[in-house]
């Protein structure tokens, strides 16, 4: 099994490399590039990790991801991920 383990992409995650041969692919945290209210980064992360062909993704949100912590506060996140 190959695991690809990647953080801190700051909105850059589309200049990463990935090989075919991974399995599972863990982002740790702070994919957008700050820590102001970022629903169109967050957005175009998720567009590109949910396109990835890798059969396992785990997402860990981290400090600069402003945007998911306020779906969270308002008890939205459960409707933005399906």
């Amino acid at each position: 099994m190959k695991i690809l383990v990647i953080s801190d992409t700051h909105f850059y995650h589309d200049r990463i490399i990935i090989e075919e041969e991974v399995d599972t692919i863990i982002h740790c945290g702070d994919f957008t590039s700050s820590i102001r209210y970022n629903e169109d980064e967050t957005l175009y992360f998720l567009d590109w990790f949910s396109s990835l062909k890798i059969k396992n993704k785990i997402l860990i949100a981290g400090n600069h991801e402003a945007f998911l912590y306020k779906l969270h506060l308002e008890k939205e996140t459960h409707t933005f991920f399906k």
